[in-house]
């Protein structure tokens, strides 16, 4: 109204996601995590929201603006910032390890072997895609038809069993794999170790159980 002549915006509850920044005329920050600023400072565009990228979608903070003057004049409110994701990670590897295969045989390829993730949070499984550049020892086929090469798929064709490697040639190689969120791009490799046919014992904590007593095994105990 004409009759405020100016205010205080004191920051009662700070933002979650982000912090509130005042700058001068030269552009130089005067004060990073702001608890007020003034409504002179407001309209002159020095007051700023900065957000810590987060993957949140929603921020606010919530204010008491006083006036200093005689006019007495007091409000509380809420300031809801509505945030804009955009993509700026890579796809980074979150699971794998030696891809293991009997010699002149077939496998499927598991999220246990490949995996990778995306950061942003609206990046799903089948956003991130697999591009072959080089096969030393074998190829990689369709599960559902294992006579078609497949040599761009995604990760949600891998949690799917849609990817299926067939060995031939030497027993280790490495596949060169490019990886790409539609944006940002990774390298990578599957190394792969072919050989007869073999039993392992996986590692456990092993059982314990009371003088005795008995106990159920499990595969958490026992797996081969």
């Amino acid at each position: 109204t004409d009759s405020i002549t100016n205010l205080i915006y004191n920051i009662t509850h700070m933002p979650r996601h982000g912090k509130l920044e005042v700058i001068d005329e030269f552009q130089k920050v005067i004060r990073v995590n702001a608890t007020y600023f003034t409504s002179q400072e407001l309209n002159s565009d020095f007051v700023y929201y900065c957000h810590d990228d987060s993957e949140s979608r929603h921020d606010s903070f919530h204010f008491m603006a006083l006036s200093p003057e005689p006019e007495d004049f007091q409000y509380v409110g809420v300031f809801h910032i509505d945030i804009i994701l955009k993509n700026d990670n890579s796809p980074v590897r979150a699971t794998g390890g030696v891809f293991h295969i009997v010699h002149g045989g077939s496998r499927l390829i598991t999220s246990r072997d490949l995996r990778y993730v995306d950061a942003d949070i609206d990046t799903k499984p089948s956003d991130i895609i697999y591009t072959t550049r080089s096969i030393p020892n074998g190829g990689i086929y369709r599960a559902d038809n294992p006579f078609e090469p497949f040599a761009q798929f995604s990760q949600e064709d891998i949690d799917k069993n849609r990817v299926l490697f067939k060995h031939q040639g030497e027993e280790y190689g490495k596949v060169a794999l490019w990886i790409s969120d539609g944006l940002y791009d990774s390298n990578g490799i599957l190394e792969i170790q072919a050989s007869p046919p073999f039993i392992r014992m996986l590692q456990s904590n092993g059982s314990i159980v009371e003088n005795g007593k008995t106990v159920i095994l499990t595969s958490n105990d026992l797996q081969v």
